[in-house]
């Protein structure tokens, strides 16, 4: 199978979508399919990109086009390559909403009667859709609705997406694809005592690690007041907050810690890359994210692999974690949270071996990345012979 998957950008700092679209992408070229990706060129591609493109994978990055809206992503290279590219593909997965590469890969997909499919990543939770709410809501319906009408499938990564998605008014069928995740560089990492030191952690602290983007959808002001009210734990914890600044969010972080917390007991080192993530996974002694709107939540994920207790919100899918004792599922809100790393960072040390066993029995046994292509194959599969079957929809071996 000839597999075209479009996504605007794979740079580094793009968070989990420049992790899990060149990690499926490998998986389906171990699988044996022929595997593509077209993106546009950023600043610097995800170690997830490169790792892609050494195990089969073809990434072509096209150069952007200066335009009066950059933010959209237009390219005159894009324009040709998504072309040619489309008429040779089985298949075209859009990854991501509000930017023009995956608006031309549907309209050109429609032109050469190729099915596409279309994966939000989250771009239609509620907390997204009410920042810039008039410019999402006229483009939504300009660009976004026409474009899920004539896809084949919608793929939600949790059935919380897919409720979204039926609610945004998406009558396309919706199928459940969850993220993968391959734990192998997490299991060989180890505990890197030097590596806490330059990230700010004093010798001997136990740390509480908050590991994804910082932007205000991640209710880090919420885990802030949760962190005062937890002033008995500060002797024994740290509070470590890792993560990339793409909104320019991260001097008001600083300052809201730094007036709220003035004990040392919290570290904003910035963002951590590569190995160094999984030896900072591995050196950890619990997680939190706390965040009130999320689609999946990739670093929940790693962290569960990790043998890390957990505690998230309900703003993320992650019922799996209350219900198997892998840590706290708890409400949206900073005294929720509160009581969740309250009674986490309270545990002795079997309790926080059966609930770092628990995360790694989850991750293993839903989430690996062979299990989930499969599923995402089965649905290419379904989409193909539909339209086979449908009248003026054949295609010839020379095209």
């Amino acid at each position: 199978m000839k597999i075209l998957h479009v996504v605007s950008a794979l740079d580094e700092s793009c968070g989990g979508t420049a992790e899990v679209v060149p990690r499926t992408c490998e998986e389906l070229v171990a699988l044996g399919h022929d595997v593509t990706i077209l993106t546009l060129a950023w600043t610097k591609p995800a170690a997830a990109a490169l790792r892609a493109e050494e195990h089969g994978v073809k990434i072509k990055y096209c150069r952007r086009t200066r335009s009066l809206f950059p933010a959209l992503g237009y390219s005159r290279e894009f324009a040709d390559e998504v072309k040619r590219l489309v008429q040779k593909a089985d298949i075209v997965h859009l990854h991501g909403l509000w930017q023009w590469p995956c608006w031309r890969a549907a309209d050109e997909a429609i032109k050469a009667g190729r099915p596409y499919v279309m994966q939000p990543h989250g771009f239609l939770e509620p907390e997204r859709l009410r920042k810039s709410t008039i410019r999402k809501t006229i483009i939504g319906w300009m660009m976004e609705r026409p474009r899920f009408k004539s896809a084949s499938r919608a793929i939600a990564t949790a059935e919380s997406e897919k409720e979204g998605l039926l609610r945004y008014g998406v009558g396309t069928p919706v199928e459940v694809v969850p993220i993968g995740i391959d734990t192998h560089d997490i299991d060989v990492a180890t505990k890197d005592e030097e590596l806490l030191r330059r990230l700010g952690v004093p010798p001997g602290k136990k740390v509480l690690l908050y590991l994804s983007r910082l932007a205000p959808i991640k209710g880090l002001d919420m885990l802030a007041e949760a962190w005062i009210r937890l002033r008995e734990f500060h002797d024994a914890w740290h509070l470590l907050i890792v993560g990339d600044d793409t909104q320019g969010f991260s001097e008001t972080i600083k300052r809201q810690y730094a007036g709220w917390v003035t004990d040392g007991s919290v570290s904003l080192p910035g963002a951590v890359y590569g190995p160094d993530k999984f030896k900072l996974l591995k050196s950890a002694d619990a997680f939190v994210l706390p965040t009130r709107n999320e689609n999946f939540g990739i670093a929940v994920l790693e962290a569960l692999a990790a043998g890390l207790p957990v505690v998230c919100t309900k703003g993320a899918p992650w019922g799996v974690i209350g219900q198997e004792g892998a840590g706290r599922w708890v409400d949206v809100g900073s005294e929720a949270i509160e009581r969740g790393l309250r009674d986490v960072m309270s545990c002795d040390h079997a309790e926080f071996e059966k609930m770092g066993e628990s995360g790694r029995r989850i991750a293993r046994r839903d989430f690996s990345w062979f299990g989930v292509t499969k599923r995402l194959l089965n649905v290419y599969e379904d989409v193909i012979a539909e339209r086979t079957k449908e009248p003026g929809n054949g295609r010839h071996d020379d095209e």
